[in-house]
């Protein structure tokens, strides 16, 4: 029997060309927020969403390049109370 792989919920989706300037202003206000509070928050018309990563999360950086078009991404992924690990042999 096959698994069925659970659903996956976009709750904001937002794609806008900024000036570099633009942009560092958007990366500063989360980094801001992320160390000032712990958190910061999304809002795109009526949908509010409060971004609150665990105090450890995965961290992704990807660059690549695929036919003259470049993309660097940052992805930050952890579960609701995830706390950092540790591994314990006795």
């Amino acid at each position: 029997m096959k698994k069925q792989k659970p659903v996956t919920n976009i709750m904001i989706d937002y794609k806008q060309r900024m000036t570099k300037q633009e942009l560092a202003t958007l990366l500063h206000t989360i980094a801001d927020k992320l160390e000032q509070d712990g958190k910061f928050t999304l809002t795109q018309g009526d949908q509010t969403h409060e971004i609150e990563p665990s105090a450890s999360p995965l961290v992704e950086v990807e660059y690549r390049e695929k036919s003259g078009k470049y993309k660097f991404e940052l992805e930050l992924e952890w579960r609701p109370n995830d706390t950092k690990r540790s591994l314990t042999i006795e």
